[in-house]
């Protein structure tokens, strides 16, 4: 079953919450789905707003406080931007609401596997864990499962 309000119900246990505007630092003001919403509400998306984007760049540069939730939450706005733009003016793609859904989700979720440092986390993990293949892309992976547990995905 695609993604979509459809699959939503108000007793079907589902998180999905009412559409969002809230102000970002460089779009302004964004609209963001429900289900983007639900998504933005659990414990797995909302610790990227203790993770630095740069990293350690602002010890260098005071003022690169970009977090990984305001870079999503900004990747998401341009993307979906971007779905609808290729929606309107290439209808024989055939474009729906469910395509566009997942294209904000997956940008969305696209850095929730990282850790603090940016990408210096994974040599650190992989050291102290003794586990070669971990990877930000395979936690990823695994705390998107989370998130669509949760939400009832």
């Amino acid at each position: 079953t695609p993604i979509g309000h459809h699959m939503f119900s108000a007793d079907g246990g589902s998180r999905l919450r009412q559409p969002k505007s809230i102000q970002d630092r460089v779009h302004g003001q964004i609209l963001l789905h429900g289900l983007l919403v639900a998504v933005m509400d659990t414990a797995e998306f909302q610790r990227l707003d203790r993770i630095r984007q740069l990293g350690g760049c602002f010890y260098g540069y005071p003022s690169a406080t970009h977090t990984r939730k305001e870079h999503s939450v900004g990747t998401a706005h341009l993307a979906l931007l971007v779905v609808r733009h290729l929606r309107n003016t290439q209808p024989e793609l055939s474009i729906d609401d469910s395509d566009e859904l997942c294209v904000g989700l997956a940008a969305l979720l696209h850095d929730v596997g990282h850790g603090p440092y940016s990408h210096m986390w994974e040599p650190f993990v992989r050291r102290c864990t003794g586990d070669d293949t971990y990877s930000h892309e395979g936690m990823g992976a695994r705390l998107v499962r989370r998130i669509c547990t949760q939400i009832k995905l």
